[in-house]
């Protein structure tokens, strides 16, 4: 699940980065016709926010530190107990 949302964010970066770079020459050019756009980079702003959420909001194991997504009672990446 990590790196899935890892590679959304990639790619919702450099979304947002190439539809700026367009909806700047069509303003450059005189026109004015950047919904399409605008509403591209709200979306890919949607899935940074997704991201940045998941990133925080994980429970983090106090030996290894890596994200624990299941409410176990050890940790599945290093076997330390989970302290709630």
């Amino acid at each position: 699940m990590k790196k899935i949302l890892f590679w959304m964010w990639i790619v919702a970066v450099i979304t947002i980065l190439v539809s700026l770079l367009i909806m700047g020459f069509k303003l450059l050019d005189g026109n004015y016709d950047i919904v399409a756009e605008g509403s591209l980079c709200g979306v890919c702003l949607a899935v940074n926010c997704v991201y940045a959420f998941s990133r925080l909001s994980g429970l983090r194991c106090g030996y290894c530190g890596k994200i624990i997504w299941q409410q176990d009672r050890y940790c599945p990446h290093c076997g330390g107990e989970i302290k709630k």
